[in-house]
């Protein structure tokens, strides 16, 4: 830019009268391109660099800028007008360059002569780098804050006269105001652009309603989606007859909601919003009275819950089919709180007790009890809440009559989703009338076996005698051969020893003969009878024993144990009529080992010699083995067995304190394992 003469030797000179209106009117001039800056949508620096270029027609100078100062006291160029410059727009100066504090109290910074400064400053170092000798920086204050400075730089040293910084002072001002209202225009268009980032990055629909017609001036992206249609489809349907309503979900009762929200009263509610693709979109709305650039306005934040719907009607619809299957299960079902009150019965319950609903809940289930069961029924509650469950307890109801119901129960506890014990429920099977039924058959297998047991008993007994009388016939017609005679009565008294022996058997089966047991090693009973047991084996059975030495004793009568193992040996050869084999073996034992069975019964626990005596033979099917140690059972034809002998074994075995389990299957032999404790387990 040119510059007058006195603009070039940096003195302003003798000015007539004509001169000052002429500078008058061109101060005016500029304040009134300043204010069009502020008004036009240029940017702050273009509207001073603007600013600053009429300035030099005002104020003849060789240099004139606007700098901005920071908080720490530091300053940037804004803009800068200058005939030669080394340093442009946003170049900047460190802090203590020009004394800001007499700048923020509103004294000029006024240097008549740099050259003492050179060396200490380097901002002023470059002023005269680029032909400034004298230099004035007048403070730019608007609404009592500092913003900057307006600096003046003449190439001549004294130049500034006092009407000089009268003209910046007064140029100041409307430079500083220039300034705020562009950086409040860029703060507020930053504002604008920052709100309407967070506006449409949310993921809840968001609406403005206008107030008080409750129409939606502004909403985000998100919302529209939520109802399928693109923003000017949104506000088309959003009307009086848009799509966005139905007949119940209407547009007046949503402008109801919007007024009360105007009124200060927030509203929580859920609405349901027909889609563009024919659907429906469940909301949760939230609706608040906002004031936006000073309107009062409603906003609307509106977020989808069509999956938490969902959730809850699977959830309705499961608690649904729980109901009805507690309603509908044929078992007694019962739930307690923690503090062991029933807390819900279901129908079948008041059906099978006679006690109303009403009458159950809300008490504690011990008064529908037998007194002497409710100590057991306590501890069995306590273990549940401590996280334990139960299965097959049973323990009397009392029903309404007074008369107690024989219920199985099962029981467990209920936990919250966090895991916490929040109840307990019982399942129960009323097992009365299944218990009398097992009575009575009970009783009438009981009658069965004495029938089986007197007809056995009489049809053997029938034998001997017959041998018996026939003998005692022929003896009594006289005059027999002494062998003959001989013969006879040797026959007699062997029918006698059968019939003892079958007394015998009998007695050790019902528990009425007393053993005589002695502290012996079974090893030695075994060894002492394998030549019986050979000769008892058919020539194709091959006997295999394993008897270890030195086993340790036990209690039990030798003689019995004798019959026993010949019971079951002989068993063993009539289950191989083609010939196997036959292997008997003991084991002593001191840990919990229980036998392979198909008939389990309660098995020792502590030391022990274990007996097993196993064929190869035919075997047995379940039907069989379940009565296998029925007296007088046999599955051998007539005459080849008379059904005592396992009846006895089994007998023996318990008399003796020990455990028989069998195994067997069809075509793969039968196993029976004797369990029996030792001596000195017996002794002590």
């Amino acid at each position: 830019m040119s510059s007058s003469s006195s603009a070039s030797n940096g003195n302003s000179g003798p000015r007539s009268d004509q001169t000052s209106v002429l500078q008058y009117a061109q101060r005016l001039k500029l304040l009134y391109q300043t204010g069009l800056g502020i008004l036009s949508p240029q940017s702050l620096q273009d509207t001073v660099q603007s600013t600053l270029d009429h300035i030099r027609e005002i104020i003849p100078c060789q240099r004139a800028s606007i700098s901005l100062y920071e908080s720490d006291g530091s300053a940037s160029l804004l803009a800068v007008s200058a005939d030669r410059t080394q340093h442009g727009a946003g170049s900047t100066a460190p802090p203590g360059s020009v004394d800001v504090q007499a700048l923020r109290q509103g004294k000029p910074n006024l240097v008549q002569d740099i050259t003492p400064l050179v060396a200490s400053s380097p901002v002023y170092r470059r002023l005269q780098e680029e032909g400034i000798g004298a230099h004035v920086s007048i403070p730019l204050i608007a609404q009592g804050e500092l913003l900057g400075s307006f600096n003046i730089g003449r190439s001549q040293p004294g130049s500034f006269t006092p009407e000089d910084i009268e003209i910046a002072g007064e140029l100041s001002a409307g430079i500083a105001l220039a300034i705020l209202h562009k950086r409040q225009e860029q703060a507020m268009a930053e504002s604008e652009a920052t709100y309407r980032v967070m506006f449409e990055a949310v993921s809840d629909g968001i609406a403005i309603h206008e107030v008080p017609s409750g129409k939606i001036i502004d909403c985000n992206d998100r919302l529209c989606e939520m109802a399928g249609y693109t923003k000017a489809e949104f506000f088309a349907q959003s009307g009086p007859d848009g799509a966005l309503w139905d007949e119940v979900y209407t547009l007046e009762r949503a402008l109801d909601m919007v007024k009360l929200a105007a009124a200060g009263e927030p509203q929580l509610f859920q609405w349901r919003t027909p889609t563009k693709s024919g659907g429906e979109s469940w909301c949760e709305v939230t609706l608040r009275r906002a004031v936006l650039n000073g309107k009062i306005r409603v906003l609307a934040v509106i977020r989808d819950i069509a999956e938490r719907k969902a959730n809850e009607n699977e959830l309705r619809t499961q608690r649904d089919l729980v109901e009805n299957l507690l309603e509908t299960a044929p078992a007694l079902i019962v739930v307690l709180t923690p503090d062991g009150i029933i807390a819900r019965a279901n129908r079948y319950t008041q059906q099978v007790t006679g006690h109303s609903i009403e009458s159950l809940q809300g008490n504690d289930p011990y008064g529908f009890m037998p007194p002497e069961y409710r100590e057991q029924a306590k501890e069995l509650i306590t273990h549940l809440l401590q996280g334990q469950s139960l299965e097959g307890v049973e323990i009397p109801f009392l029903a309404k009559d007074a008369n107690p119901l024989l219920i199985s129960w099962n029981g467990s506890p209920l936990r919250d989703p966090a895991g916490r014990i929040v109840g307990i429920m019982f399942v129960g099977q009323d097992m009365t009338a299944l218990r009398q039924k097992e009575i009575q058959v009970q009783q009438m297998q009981k009658l069965e076996a004495v029938g089986r047991l007197a007809g056995g008993v009489a049809h053997d007994f029938n034998n001997q005698l017959t041998v018996i009388k026939g003998y005692c016939e022929l003896l009594l017609r006289g005059h027999l051969p002494a062998e003959m005679l001989q013969s006879s009565l040797e026959e007699i008294y062997k029918a006698a020893l059968r019939s003892a022996a079958l007394v015998s058997d009998l007695l050790v089966y019902s528990g009425r003969q007393n053993l005589r047991p002695r502290i012996t090693r079974l090893e030695a009973i075994i060894k002492d009878m394998e030549p019986r047991i050979r000769s008892l084996a058919e020539p194709d059975v091959q006997l295999q024993l394993q008897l270890p030495e030195r086993l340790s004793p036990v209690f039990i009568d030798a003689n019995h144990a004798q019959q026993a193992i010949l019971n079951l040996c002989s068993n063993a050869r009539d289950a191989m009529p083609a010939g196997g084999v036959l292997e008997i073996s003991l084991t002593e034992i001191d840990g919990e080992v229980p036998p392979k069975a198909a008939t389990p019964t309660k098995a020792l626990t502590g030391p022990r010699i274990r007996l097993t005596v196993r064929d190869s033979g035919q075997g047995m099917d379940t039907d069989v083995l379940g009565r296998i140690f029925d007296p007088f059972f046999t599955t051998k034809p007539p005459g080849k067995g008379t059904g005592l002998g396992l009846a006895m074994v089994h007998s023996f075995v318990e008399q003796s304190g020990g455990s028989i389990f069998v195994d067997s299957h069809i075509d793969h032999g039968t196993t029976f394992t004797i369990d029996l404790p030792r001596a000195q387990d017996k002794l002590d």
